[in-house]
């Protein structure tokens, strides 16, 4: 597994590799950067904006394209509208379908 780094790039042509996007509004990430990180709610809005800047620039830097691209990925996860329970399930399912049509395609 890949986390991040690019592995929607690294791993694009490869048939057998999954990619999924998480995404959520910036008043979610705002809420989770206070809760699990320890900012003060006035910090969240320039250490997100600095982060998506970097993810950004990374991605342009050393892939050439655009990590919003969601031709990257097999499925993109909106957490402000699922929770991350429902957006771990939705996303096991996904593999699994994905794993099974892998499985048809492999035997014919």
């Amino acid at each position: 597994m890949i986390v991040g780094r690019g592995g929607q790039h690294i791993l694009q042509n490869d048939t057998d590799v999954f990619h999924v996007r998480i995404v959520a509004n910036n008043r979610t990430r705002q809420d989770r950067l206070v809760e699990f990180e320890g900012y003060k709610y006035y910090e969240t809005s320039s250490v997100i904006a600095e982060r998506d800047k970097a993810n950004a620039e990374y991605h342009r830097r050393f892939y050439n394209s655009d990590l919003d691209k969601p031709s990257l990925y097999h499925l993109v996860i909106n957490t402000s509208k699922w929770s991350s329970e429902e957006a771990a399930r939705l996303i096991v399912l996904a593999v699994k379908e994905f794993q099974t049509k892998l499985e048809l395609h492999a035997v014919t």
